[in-house]
């Protein structure tokens, strides 16, 4: 498609009153015509750079401060998010109406943490870069993550993001591997989640936390719903899944073979 082409496109979709939009598309988003910046009727927005440009020199770069005061849906893949003029990368924090939100393979610029503030989103999706040097620059970054109406979380990666937000790390744990001491932190972080999926090795993991089991632990009061992933040669643990459920004992578990 000729690189005309795609601003009479979307310029065409907003004129029309357009209510989902998915792009994918080799441009950077500096390119797209302002009206699509600025649309009052787009409620899902699904935009993927190329894979090419996200990990070499040419990274397109999600702007901060976006009008789009229906959207409930967004999807991105393969961008860039940068400090704004209060030095926060904050990219989502317009978007009032926001319930559903997927980060793929994205990268933070010039900052240490990504903030993702909605009060109400509903579902969040992080997957993290998998396949790229260890080295390269905005693949690793913690999360400071403030949604009380979350629900669902789902996180793929090969490493464990700090959560940052309300809470702390529980105060009587004194000494802890860091990515098990993480993992505890995201369960307090995320209180009132209803529903988890893991790993069995998550669970072998979180269990390296010392003497977890006598921590008093508050959270997970709403959970309705814990499955838990193994292959034949992994066994669960049914302290940890008594640990994980203590505060909400009705919690279907389901014990999934792969």
């Amino acid at each position: 498609m000729k690189p005309t082409l795609l601003p009479r496109i979307i310029e065409y979709t907003v004129s029309h009153n357009v209510q989902h939009l998915i792009l994918d598309y080799t441009c950077h988003i500096e390119d797209f015509p302002s009206c699509i910046f600025s649309c009052r009727t787009l409620t899902s927005l699904n935009l993927s750079g190329f894979i090419y440009n996200a990990i070499l020199s040419h990274k397109p770069i999600f702007r901060n401060s976006l009008n789009l005061p229906a959207l409930t849906n967004l999807s991105l893949k393969y961008f860039g998010f940068c400090r704004g003029d209060d030095g926060c990368v904050e990219p989502f924090s317009t978007f009032k109406m926001l319930n559903s939100l997927v980060i793929d393979c994205c990268i933070v610029l010039d900052a240490q943490k990504l903030c993702i503030s909605s009060a109400k989103l509903v579902n969040l999706s992080i997957l993290m870069w998998d396949s790229v040097p260890e080295t390269y620059v905005g693949i690793y970054f913690g999360i400071e993550l403030y949604a009380p109406s979350l629900h669902t979380f789902a996180f793929t990666g090969r490493y464990t993001p700090k959560l940052f937000g309300s809470k702390s790390v529980l105060s009587s744990i004194k000494h802890s591997r860091e990515t098990s001491s993480i993992l505890l932190n995201w369960l307090v972080e995320l209180a009132n989640i209803e529903s988890l999926s893991f790993c069995s090795n998550t669970i072998k993991v979180l269990s390296l936390v010392p003497d977890l089991l006598k921590v008093e632990f508050h959270s997970l009061c709403t959970l309705k719903s814990l499955k838990i992933k193994t292959d034949r040669t992994s066994s669960i643990d049914d302290d940890m899944v008594g640990f994980l459920i203590q505060n909400s004992p009705s919690a279907k578990v389901d014990i999934i073979g792969l």
